[in-house]
């Protein structure tokens, strides 16, 4: 249903003025299951409290070297803290003004331009006056140069400060793209038809990705090494501080990966953390065995060239 019908000023030097029309409609929304949390306001001083007053040391060697129970008690003790002292991120709803998107975007000075260019164009549509029209168009090139001259400082602003924030950088290429990455309904090659949702382009992936992995043969002869072994895997062994020392070192702009642990947390709790961790990166070597969920990994597909409904490309 559509409430309104304006018309403003044309966009740069086009004959065409604008027509704004307002539709009342309720969209089809569905809400995110996804729990965010807010880590910036998380309460690390209490977080440090809570972990220096466990005795986790006795739990750990009570699981016998069983590195999957370690890895599940660590996982455990971490799901506690996250909800103790890490506040839920409370969702936005979008902005459907557009006079507000655009305050926001850019700053008063071209806020005021950009109304006193419709002010005008109003005035000139009133009158038909050729003395209206000529200060519609000076506001008009005013505009124009002044959110050219925005984007431009915004551009070098965003180069500049690369390295220090990348995410920042790249949805600011992203949004300059063309094509999105998101995937598109990819064509089974056993139908011949058309996927349908996110499981079957992830099946339809799968087996292609499958079908061209390279198997090697059962009977090919192992590599003999004639140097001498000077130390074997087994006795190596992790120290804390060499964990201490990753830990501090982590990037905590990075996303966390299947496990969920995010590298904030990782590197605010480093000393309270890098003793549990050191024993089940040893016992992990010792047993030769990983955790199940260390085997996790989140693959995105990434178009390259060609049909987008081939998963070939």
């Amino acid at each position: 249903m559509i409430k309104s019908i304006t018309y403003e000023s044309p966009l740069g030097k086009s004959d065409h003025v604008v027509i704004k029309c307002v539709i009342i409609c309720t969209p089809n929304q569905e809400e995110s299951t996804t729990v965010k949390y807010c880590y910036d306001k998380a309460d690390y001083a209490g977080m440090k409290q809570y972990l220096g007053q466990l005795n986790w040391k006795d739990e750990v060697k009570s699981m016998d070297g069983n590195v999957e129970a370690q890895w599940s008690f660590f996982k455990g003790l971490y799901n506690k803290v996250i909800k103790l002292y890490v506040p839920i991120k409370k969702a936005k709803r979008a902005e459907c003004d557009e006079k507000t998107k655009h305050s926001n975007k850019y700053g008063n000075e071209i806020n005021r331009a950009v109304k006193r260019k419709h002010r005008l164009w109003r005035r000139y549509i009133e009158t038909r006056d050729g003395k209206k029209f000529e200060e519609y168009r000076q506001a008009r090139n005013k505009v124009k140069g002044l959110i050219k001259n925005f984007h431009r400082k915004l551009g070098k602003q965003i180069a500049m400060h690369a390295k220090k924030n990348p995410k920042k950088f790249w949805a600011y290429v992203n949004s300059k793209a063309k094509y999105k990455s998101d995937t598109t309904e990819l064509i089974e090659s056993s139908t011949g038809k058309l996927t349908n949702g996110c499981t079957e382009r992830a099946e339809t992936l799968s087996k292609y990705f499958s079908s061209v992995f390279t198997v090697e043969p059962e009977n090919v002869q192992g590599y003999s090494c004639t140097h001498s072994i000077k130390k074997s895997l087994s006795t190596i062994t992790i120290t804390e501080d060499q964990v201490l020392h990753k830990l501090l070192d982590i990037d905590c702009s990075k996303s966390p990966g299947p496990d969920n642990v995010h590298p904030r947390i990782l590197k605010e709790m480093a000393h309270e953390l890098s003793g549990i961790l050191t024993s089940i990166f040893n016992t992990s070597i010792q047993s030769g065995q990983l955790p199940e969920e260390w085997k996790l990994a989140d693959i995105t597909a990434i178009f390259k060239k060609g049909d987008r409904c081939l998963p070939e490309n």
